[in-house]
């Protein structure tokens, strides 16, 4: 009959990220009752400039205690403003979609300059920030933003424009990220702003 092995704690390396999985969840639970965040867009306009027509908006951006206790363990997140421009159609429930944009930011705190750090996921420009709220606000704050040339437009046509934000959970660390979908703190996200399209003159 073969002697058992003696139980040893040579397995915790090979299975850390199941340690790290169960302490990410357990955090997840305790912080089940924290204070929720929440986005919002608060307005949005467009101009035509030069044939090409120009986005401004203000975007409310409050972080959950969750997110945040997360970014500042040093998980960075990312967030996403999604830009839609549609032609009304009278007899459908839904516009046909003319042009789809997706602005991606990455935010991420660095403890040891104390330092947030917000990088345009889509130009690779980065900027840093003492203050969180300031690093937020530099992401909602819309202006000149280049949206859709006017000549893919047809000028007897309706237009609206729409415009939402939200967290990007898919971009998480796979531990983080299942505990993300089990908490209401990380589904943060706008209601769609929807607002026409003025048409001008073809410039």
């Amino acid at each position: 009959m073969p002697i058992p092995r003696t139980l040893t704690i040579d397995w915790l390396p090979r299975y850390r990220w199941v340690v790290w999985w169960l302490m990410l969840l357990a955090w997840g639970i305790t912080a089940s009752g924290a204070e929720e965040g929440g986005f919002r867009v608060r307005n949005a306009e467009t101009t035509l400039v030069d044939g090409v027509y120009q986005l401004r908006a203000h975007l409310d951006l409050q972080l959950s205690d969750d997110v945040l206790q997360a970014l500042e363990s040093g998980f960075p997140i990312t967030l996403v403003i999604d830009i839609n421009v549609g032609r009304k159609r009278p007899y459908f429930l839904w516009n046909d979609t003319i042009a789809t944009l997706e602005q991606r930011y990455r935010l991420e705190y660095h403890s040891l300059t104390e330092q947030y750090q917000v990088t345009n996921l889509n130009t690779s420009a980065q900027e840093t920030y003492p203050d969180l709220n300031l690093a937020l606000r530099s992401i909602g704050e819309i202006a000149n933003f280049p949206m859709i040339d006017r000549r893919l437009l047809h000028g007897r046509a309706h237009y609206d424009a729409g415009l939402r934000v939200r967290l990007d959970i898919e971009s998480l660390p796979t531990p983080l990220r299942l505990v993300a979908y089990l908490s209401h703190g990380w589904h943060l996200g706008s209601a769609w702003f929807v607002w026409p399209l003025l048409i001008g003159a073809p410039q």
